[in-house]
């Protein structure tokens, strides 16, 4: 996954080292013993079983293509949000000032 649209090469560092952790994490997550036992304290019984272990197998694996892509905005761009989702696109918007604080 890539970052884009960053105005400084030091918020894509910042976002990408903070995507490397996440990744890091996921991978141990779903390789964890107790990671079903996790997913129901979350969700209760309301997943999907075969999506679940479909994930489960690719951050296992290091795979995480399923991850939406992320954005770096403006503040004005996202009309003062920090973030946002837009499923027609399948990407995070990242406000540029939430960032940078």
């Amino acid at each position: 996954m890539a970052v884009s649209n960053a105005s400084d090469s030091a918020t894509t560092q910042l976002v990408n080292d903070a995507l490397q952790s996440s990744y890091a994490y996921l991978t141990h997550f779903a390789n964890s013993e107790d990671f079903l036992g996790k997913i129901q304290t979350a969700f209760g019984d309301s997943f999907d079983a075969a999506k679940l272990e479909n994930l489960r197998q690719q951050w296992g694996s290091g795979n995480f293509d399923s991850i939406p892509n992320i954005e770096i905005c403006t503040g004005a761009e996202l009309q003062g949000a920090n973030a946002a989702y837009a499923g027609s696109t399948n990407t995070i918007y990242v406000s540029q000032d939430f960032l940078n604080q």
